[in-house]
């Protein structure tokens, strides 16, 4: 149909939903009447009949609306095509389900949990988002320095991803630096100090505490321990095997455990998939998932040892460098590790495929040793 003013006041509303009325003087141009009468302009248009809102009668006339329509069209004929509106939400929404699929389950968990916590922007459209809007939200991370950063690095990623798409013509975070310097740590934890660490990790208790000592033990990133699961374990062998989803470098890692380890591990419950379950579904029936209280628990963990400026990693940094005391082989260190970089790398990690077990479990035992003296001291 042809509309007219006469035809559009003249339009019955739907029982139900809404109903578009096209108009034969422009393609894809029309009007949509809602259940409750309301009139508005719309228009579809390319290959993937989007629809786009032009504006509300009475408020807009048709004339004008018309108008509107045939600048657009032209606009898309000639390749200048407008951001497409978004919600800050929905876009969201769409970057994690693409991260799903390119990305490590505990990189997609990050994504999430600092978007929604940090750029929880709703319904805003995502081409209102400005750099100071950024920078105010940023700021406000200033006392914690490290998740400063990783908030930063997140938004960036995901305006990057808008600007992709097409949802925006530029990045608002473009221009913007790192809020802080980041500086390789250096601490490595004295023996005194570990011992202390390990009489408040019994102290403190289940989940952390365990996990605490694990990392002692073992040398492993602290997500991997946290995310241990009972099928990574072979007792017949005495190892772990982390899956290559698992690890920072996309490797597969297995290494031995020792006695003092296997010790730990034999009380924990065996009734969920994970040594250590988030607390709430010990409380609920819900689908077990992973521990997540490292921040509150570490705070709550150092008002019991109150040692200086330490965290979890250091007790990597701590476990590496005691075993080179010990003896260990770089190689045999690097494969504890799972390092991807060092003395096998690049054509010898091609060809060398040796796992150095043997090594690797002497290096474990001496290390089990030397931690057995240090707490009956």
């Amino acid at each position: 149909m042809r509309l007219t003013d006469l035809s559009l006041k003249s339009l019955t509303p739907p029982e139900r939903g809404q109903r578009t009325y096209t108009d034969d003087a422009i393609p894809g141009f029309g009007v949509r009447i809602s259940q409750g009468g309301t009139r508005t302009f719309v228009l579809v248009h390319g290959a993937t009949r989007r629809r786009e809102t032009i504006g509300r009668y009475p408020t807009l006339t048709l004339q004008e609306a018309r108008g509107e329509a045939r600048r657009r069209l032209a606009q898309y004929t000639l390749g200048k095509v407008a951001p497409i509106p978004l919600a800050v939400e929905d876009a969201v929404a769409q970057f994690i389900a693409s991260a799903e699929k390119r990305n490590k389950p505990r990189t997609v968990r990050d994504y999430r949990r600092l978007l929604k916590r940090h750029f929880a922007l709703g319904r805003t459209h995502l081409g209102d988002v400005t750099a100071t809007e950024i920078q105010r939200r940023v700021q406000r991370l200033s006392s914690t320095p490290v998740e400063q950063n990783h908030a930063f690095v997140v938004a960036q990623i995901f305006f990057r991803f808008a600007v992709a798409h097409g949802w925006l013509d530029r990045n608002p975070c473009e221009g913007m630096t790192l809020p802080n310097r980041t500086t390789p740590r250096e601490r490595v934890l004295a023996e005194e100090e570990i011992a202390a660490v390990w009489k408040a990790a019994d102290a403190f208790g289940h989940p952390f505490g365990t996990i605490v000592q694990l990392c002692i033990l073992t040398g492993q990133r602290r997500s991997e321990i946290g995310r241990l699961r009972w099928e990574y374990f072979d007792p017949k062998a005495r190892t772990i095997t982390l899956p290559a989803a698992e690890t920072k470098n996309s490797r597969q890692h297995t290494f031995p455990i020792g006695a003092m380890t296997a010790t730990i591990i034999k009380p924990l419950d065996r009734s969920a998939p994970y040594l250590f379950p988030a607390r709430r579904d010990f409380r609920m029936d819900l689908p077990a998932s992973v521990y997540n209280a490292w921040a509150k628990d570490k705070r709550a963990f150092d008002q019991l040892c109150p040692l200086p400026h330490w965290t979890l990693h250091d007790l990597r940094r701590t476990f590496s460098t005691n075993l080179a005391g010990l003896n260990t082989a770089p190689h045999v260190l690097e494969k504890l590790l799972n390092h991807s970089s060092g003395t096998i790398s690049g054509v010898a990690a091609i060809y060398n495929r040796f796992q150095y077990r043997d090594e690797m479990r002497q290096a474990i035992t001496a290390w089990e040793g030397k931690l057995a003296t240090l707490l009956n001291s």
